[in-house]
């Protein structure tokens, strides 16, 4: 189906095993604070996967859109990316028109509440950390019976991270559920340097914390995290 369709939309690398031929809208799947491909080392990539950057940027140049939130996202993307052929518009990310057409949706809050489990009687956390290398039990915000007590605590980890390191009582939704959603039902969300928090501006009355204890520790800076295009508290 990908192969005859006229158009294609992806939000990530398009895996080597498939070759659509019409055209290609790249939406990406966040705003880059994390250095990416050209501009990151990518240690663990480069020595792990065969031939991984030429691979990737050969399946990158057959893109014919990028989808970026902003001017600015716009230069990064350029100097990790660099390619004539692609045509980068910063019109804005599709899922924050989502996000702003249904935050007031009864109708959705009640749906997910039903389909998760949620306790109406509690406030909703949402816990998003974003992808690593090697994770470790440091690498889990300390999530302990009292917080549970106080909170429906909802685990949204990245598409390639595993859920098991993430302690007893921790609701992990099904992957049916949209991210978005999640952020939608939410009070509150704790992240590190997930660009997920950009999309948290769209929720009025909404508050959020920054676990930023492995880039800003006395220890060296951890093996297991990208470089960074910017420091998120100053962006902020």
């Amino acid at each position: 189906l990908i192969e005859t369709a006229t158009f294609v939309i992806t939000e990530s690398y398009i895996p080597d095993d498939i070759h659509p031929n019409g055209k290609i809208i790249q939406l990406w799947h966040g705003t880059p604070i994390k250095k990416l491909f050209l501009d990151s080392k990518e240690p663990h990539q480069n020595l792990n996967i065969y031939n991984y950057r030429a691979r990737k940027y050969n399946k990158w140049t057959q893109q014919d859109y990028l989808i970026v939130d902003s001017e600015e996202s716009k230069t990064y993307f350029e100097s990790a990316f660099p390619s004539q052929k692609i045509d980068i518009l910063p019109v804005g990310y599709p899922r924050n028109n989502y996000l702003l057409n249904r935050i007031n949706d009864v109708g959705l809050h009640k749906r997910i509440f039903s389909e998760i489990n949620i306790d109406p009687t509690k406030r909703v956390l949402l816990y998003a950390p974003t992808w690593k290398t090697n994770s470790s039990d440091d690498d889990i915000f300390p999530i302990n019976k009292q917080l549970l007590k106080h909170y429906n605590v909802i685990y949204k980890g990245h598409v390639e991270s595993k859920n098991d390191l993430v302690p007893e009582g921790v609701i992990i939704p099904p992957n049916n559920i949209e991210t978005q959603d999640l952020i939608i039902i939410s009070d509150v969300v704790l992240t590190d340097y997930s660009s997920i928090i950009f999309d948290f501006y769209f929720k009025v009355n909404f508050s959020f914390f920054l676990n930023f204890q492995l880039m800003f520790s006395d220890t060296p800076f951890p093996t297991n995290v990208k470089a960074l295009n910017f420091e998120p508290c100053k962006g902020l």
